[in-house]
This record gives C-alpha cells, sequence and structure tokens, in this order.
C-alpha cells in the first residue's frame, strides 16, 4: 500500500504538460502573457491537469504572483499579473532582467527560453524562444532626452551659479568649489538618474534602497555641518574684527587727546606720564592695526583656482581629509553604478560601509574648525 501510494504521488507530480506552440505579443513587465499549446490541447477537457497550478519559466527562471487560467482559445494559457501580489514577481522579473541586461548588446530585448512546469516540478524540457522586451523605445527616449536635460542643467549650473560653491561676495563663477555641496550634488544626480532608469526599466516606483537614504543623508549633513563651520567663523571673525576696529578708535582718540594736552602751554605737570600713555597708545594702535589686516585678509573672499583643486585642498593646500572622502564618494559610486547595472536595483551597502562614509565625512568636517 504504501508502495502504491509513493508511486501514485510521484506520477502526480511529475505530469507531463503539452508542448508549447507560441507566445503571443513581446514579453514584457506588467504584461499578461498568452501561451499558446499544440493545436490538440483542450484545457476544458484535461480533467488530471489544475490550471492554477501551471508555471511560466523564463529562462529557467520561475516568475511568481502569475495567475494561470484558459486563455481565449482552448489550447492557450493566459498568465496574468497578480495586483494584489507583486513583490515575488517583481523579484523574479528584477532577476531575469538584470541577467538578459548583461547577455544581450541590444538594450532593448533579447531572446529567451520559455517554457512551463506543473506545480513545484521543474519544467518541461520542451521550450521556445521568444523576445523579451528590456528597454521600451519609447520609455528609452523619454530616460536620453530626461538623461541629457539634467546633466545640461546640473553642468550648466556647477559652472555659473552658487550651487557647488562656496557662499562668498564674489561672482558665483569666481567663487571656489565646496566639497561638501560637489558631494552632495554627486548623490543627487546620480539617485535622481537611476530612479528614473529603473522606474522605466522595471514599472517599479519602490528602488530607493535604505542605504540609498542613508548616502544622500550623510552627503546632505556633511554639506550642512560645512555650510554652519564656515558661516559661524565667519561671523566669529567679523564680530573680533569689528571689536578691534572699536579699539583702534579708541587708541586713536586718546592718543589724539594727550597730543593735544601736550601742545597745551604750559605743559601739564603730568606730561612726562601723557608722554608713556602715548607711547603706548601708538604701539596698542599698530598692534590692532595688524590684527585688523590680518582678519580682513581671512575675510577676504578666495576665488576658485579650478574644480580639482578647490575640492582637494584648504589653506594649506592639498590635504589628506579631503583626498579621502573624495575618494570614497568615487568608490562607492562606481558600485552604484555597478549594481544599477546588474542588478536593476540600487545596492544596500553595510552598516560598515555606511559608518565608514560617515567617518570619511564626519573627519572632513571635524577639520573644518581649524581652518584659516
Amino acid at each position: 500500500m504504501v508502495s502504491g501510494a509513493a508511486g501514485s504521488l510521484l506520477a502526480e507530480e511529475r505530469k507531463a504538460l503539452p508542448e508549447i506552440k507560441e507566445i503571443r505579443g513581446n514579453l514584457e513587465f506588467n504584461k499578461d502573457i498568452l501561451v499558446i499549446f499544440k493545436e490538440k490541447t483542450d484545457f476544458y477537457n484535461l480533467p488530471e491537469i489544475d490550471v492554477k497550478k501551471i508555471r511560466l519559466y523564463l529562462d529557467s527562471i520561475r516568475i511568481e504572483d502569475l495567475i494561470p487560467v484558459i486563455g481565449p482559445e482552448k489550447n492557450s494559457i493566459l498568465f496574468r499579473v497578480d495586483d494584489s501580489k507583486k513583490t515575488e514577481y517583481q523579484k523574479s522579473w528584477n532577476t531575469l532582467i538584470s541577467r538578459s541586461f548583461a547577455q544581450t548588446t541590444d538594450i532593448f530585448q533579447h531572446h529567451v527560453q520559455v517554457g512551463v512546469g506543473y506545480d513545484a516540478q521543474e519544467p518541461a524540457p520542451e521550450r521556445i524562444q521568444h523576445p523579451l522586451v528590456i528597454f521600451n523605445k519609447t520609455y528609452f527616449i523619454i530616460f536620453v532626452i530626461f538623461f541629457v536635460f539634467v546633466a545640461v542643467a546640473f553642468f550648466f549650473l556647477a559652472k555659473k551659479s552658487g550651487i557647488m560653491k562656496d557662499a562668498s561676495e564674489l561672482k558665483p563663477v569666481d567663487r571656489p568649489y565646496s566639497l561638501a555641496r560637489t558631494q552632495m550634488a554627486f548623490w543627487f544626480f546620480l539617485v535622481v538618474i537611476s530612479y528614473v532608469f529603473l522606474w522605466l526599466v522595471t514599472n517599479n516606483f519602490g528602488t530607493l534602497s535604505d542605504s540609498t537614504l542613508g548616502l544622500v543623508g550623510i552627503s546632505a549633513a556633511t554639506a550642512l555641518g560645512s555650510v554652519a563651520i564656515h558661516t559661524g567663523k565667519d561671523e566669529t571673525k567679523k564680530t573680533k574684527k569689528e571689536g578691534l576696529e572699536k579699539d583702534y578708535l579708541t587708541y586713536k582718540n586718546r592718543s589724539a587727546e594727550i597730543a593735544q594736552a601736550l601742545a597745551a602751554q604750559p605743559q601739564p605737570s603730568n606730561a612726562t606720564e601723557l608722554q608713556v600713555e602715548q607711547s603706548n597708545m601708538k604701539s596698542l594702535m599698530e598692534l590692532t592695526d595688524r590684527q585688523i589686516k590680518e582678519l580682513s585678509q581671512r575675510l577676504a573672499p578666495v576665488t576658485s583656482k579650478g574644480f580639482k583643486y578647490d575640492i582637494m585642498a584648504d589653506a594649506n593646500g592639498i590635504s589628506l581629509h579631503r583626498f579621502q572622502i573624495v575618494v570614497w564618494t568615487l568608490v562607492l559610486g562606481i558600485m552604484f553604478i555597478h549594481s544599477i547595472f546588474t542588478n536593476l536595483a540600487m545596492p544596500e551597502f553595510s552598516t560598515n560601509v555606511l559608518a565608514l562614509m560617515g567617518i570619511s565625512s564626519g573627519t572632513y568636517v571635524g577639520f573644518k574648525f581649524p581652518e584659516k
């Protein structure tokens, strides 16, 4: 009895499915797929086959969350997209698209093997080839137009405006580039372009990963911290300069009063003390004047010396803390782009990688305090 039951179960698991004749239409994300089987097939008269258990395979990848129903012809199965359950469907489709994208030089379509299987069994060996739409041509044109527009606008604003430059009294074109703002702009541009690309390819609006939000947050925090420190230091210098200018005026007025007193006839009885005080006033005036000139030089707006030098150097020249944040930003940017084109997904960096980026950015912000 046990042997008979096992044999029956094995037969159930290995049910043979009819051979596929053709696929109607292109294989495309979020579109129903109509599979036509050999002419003699009649799914209405195959009680041993539960249509709901037929599974679709594309290049041996099982496409999940599809609802199979008998199509408009008795020898056809229509695989409908289940709008209520798209998580697994999205994952399997992304795997298929990313694999096809890596295997072909044609970004628009790639021929894949189409097969069917029953329930959990392996797909039948009889398969046919059919074109899979990787990138809709209309969407591609939209993406190219969007990319060119954003790229041109980005580089024009970066060159002519102050969006990537330090705030100062100079014209935007003459201001030095800011490393923190450049990093923030880099991630903004990369994430926006990647998000639109993934949306057009996968039709998925939820492609932003936690790591992506972390990187954008780190770059934003770095830019805010840099601006806050820069502004605070300038305000401190201005306040100190105003105080020195008041002191200088006080010393100057007192020196003039002493000179007037010494010029009187007869001279005052404390003429010697006044002469000493006048000498002190002149020394204080000279010292205060030097301090005012030094602060004026520090407050004077710095002109750009070129993009690469501006982001890599501070007042003392090329600095290690700036160099390391540039290197890490480029490394993670390359990894980010690689993930987009190979996995059709924004990467999930480990917490250690994000922590390393945060430490690098924090070091840069920390070194802003002693910068002149």
